[in-house]
């Protein structure tokens, strides 16, 4: 009985907790356990379902698969007998698109200009046709709607063509090249209607526009001229992750901090965000699950080889906004390591936060259930959506 009011009493106080207005949890990069390829550099990353997939880089042939719930790997299929480096990917829906990079182990050593898909619900692969350009290392590749564009790189000296691949019909038209200086190892991105281009051993940036076959030149970016990083576009923002850069004497150097900036194409300007832990990096692989980029391997010079994540949505919620979603009964309540939803309707997604408003993760949902085994006894608030509304509930972690 004594043992039962304690509890009771604990649960009350942080339920007092609770009533307070809102909270500010700096966002701050998340270290996770090592990946079985640590200090690979290159890989090329792709996300869907959930997962995060890790395909070649440092001359190897495997794929890796990455589950979030319980931050582990998985070794798949290798997706053909060419080992890689060098190469470059990008994403369209559930499907991945690689190629390019230095090949071994195929009738072609060397600079490569083949391209393959991979298809994350099968996850399976198959080689797509040849771009009939200059075989290259390092270019740059994004998916753009049914289309993937291709460019820049390197093959005895820098590149400056550029490339469409339409995906319906499996073939290569060649665009307008590139206005800038030629440059291998480039940062790019989507963002809306226009593909970004930009760095790659310089500072200068540019906006291309598929529609009218034009480029145009944007704000530089700031700090250190740069090469070999992540980049990708989230919510309408455009980012740089890490990489080397040029100073010291050296076109391939550790910056001080692993640099992390943020572009907004409705203003034109560069916004420096927490870096990641440590120097930075050359070539990590890199992938976003539910709002998270995960920032995965690459290649160190001071031996920090760890995998990070870092949010990159709203990084707290208010409890008062939490507490104004519609309530929603779920049980059992205390759970031990599950919890039961309402079989009324089908649930697409789900955020547990902690007692300060700061989203925890993002648990999957099977069926009518959520599975939350490692979670630490306490009150969270869970959020569920429906595909229409949002609904939100106090749980209690037994």
């Amino acid at each position: 009985m004594i043992l039962s009011r304690l509890i009771s009493l604990h649960l009350f106080i942080l339920t007092l907790a609770l009533s307070a207005s809102s909270f500010c949890v700096a966002q701050e990069w998340e270290e996770l356990g090592d990946s079985p390829f640590s200090g690979r550099h290159h890989g090329i990353g792709f996300s869907a379902n959930g997962h995060g997939y890790v395909v070649t880089g440092s001359f190897t042939n495997e794929v890796w698969k990455y589950n979030p719930e319980n931050d582990s790997w998985e070794e798949l299929e290798e997706y053909s007998n060419l080992t890689r480096g060098y190469g470059i990917g990008d994403m369209t829906s559930d499907i991945g698109y690689f190629g390019f990079g230095l090949t071994f182990g195929g009738p072609v050593t060397g600079e490569a200009k083949d391209l393959w898909r991979f298809d994350t619900q099968t996850e399976s692969f198959e080689q797509l046709e040849d771009c009939p350009c200059t075989p290259r290392s390092h270019p740059a590749l994004v998916t753009f709607g049914d289309k993937i564009y291709m460019g820049l790189g390197g093959n005895n000296g820098n590149l400056g063509d550029w490339w469409e691949y339409d995906i319906p019909s499996d073939s290569w038209t060649e665009k307008a090249s590139f206005i800038g200086a030629n440059r291998h190892h480039p940062y790019q991105f989507v963002i809306g209607d226009f593909i970004y281009v930009g760095s790659g051993h310089f500072s200068d940036w540019y906006r291309y526009d598929p529609a009218n076959d034009q480029w145009t030149q944007i704000a530089d970016h700031p700090s250190y001229i740069r090469v070999a990083g992540a980049q990708f576009a989230h919510n309408g923002k455009g980012y740089t992750l890490s990489g080397v850069a040029d100073y010291n004497n050296d076109d391939h150097q550790a910056m001080p901090t692993g640099e992390f900036w943020e572009y907004d194409p409705d203003t034109d300007i560069w916004t420096e965000l927490p870096p990641h832990p440590g120097q930075s990096r050359w070539a990590p692989a890199y992938f976003i699950i539910d709002d998270w980029v995960y920032m995965v391997a690459g290649e160190s010079y001071d031996g920090e080889n760890a995998t990070y994540r870092y949010f990159l949505g709203e990084s707290v919620t208010s409890v008062n906004e939490l507490e104004s979603k519609q309530a929603l009964d779920l049980f059992p309540m205390p759970f031990v390591d599950h919890l039961l939803l309402p079989d009324d309707r089908n649930w697409v997604s789900a955020r547990l936060f902690d007692i300060t408003g700061a989203l925890l993760i993002s648990p999957g949902i099977s069926g009518q259930q959520i599975e939350m085994k490692n979670l630490t006894s306490g009150v969270y608030f869970i959020e569920l959506w429906d595909g229409e509304q949002v609904y939100q509930q106090k749980v209690v972690k037994q």
